[in-house]
C-alpha cells in the first residue's frame, strides 16, 4: 500500500465495499483508520485540531470518516487525494522514524 502510494499515487483508492443502498460503504475503512489514529494520538493531535491549518486534509475525509451516507464512486478520487495529502503531511515523521 505504501509503495503504491509513493510510486503510483494516481492509482491509489481506498478499498470500500458496496453499500446496501448503492454507492460505497465507508464504515469499515473508517473504523480501521480511526483506530490507527488512536495508536499514536500525539502525532494526530495537530491534524485533528480544527484550529490548525493542517486540519484541512483531515477535514476533507469527513464524509468517509464521520458520514452516515454511502460514498458515491465519483467522490472516491477526492477522498483518495485527502488520504495522500495526509500521507505527505506525515512524510518527514515517517522518514525520521525509519532512521
Amino acid at each position: 500500500l505504501s509503495e503504491t502510494m509513493a510510486q503510483f499515487p494516481y492509482l491509489y483508492r481506498p478499498q470500500l465495499p458496496p453499500h446496501q443502498d448503492g454507492g460505497l460503504d465507508p464504515m469499515f475503512w473508517s473504523l480501521g483508520f480511526l483506530a490507527a489514529t488512536r495508536l499514536v494520538p500525539r502525532a494526530w493531535k495537530s491534524v485533528t485540531n480544527p484550529d490548525k491549518p493542517e486540519h484541512a486534509a483531515f477535514q476533507a475525509l469527513d464524509p468517509m470518516l464521520f458520514g452516515t451516507e454511502p460514498i458515491a464512486e465519483a467522490d472516491v478520487p477526492a477522498q483518495a487525494k485527502a488520504i495522500l495529502d495526509l500521507r505527505e503531511h506525515f512524510k518527514g515523521r515517517r522518514h525520521r522514524a525509519m532512521r
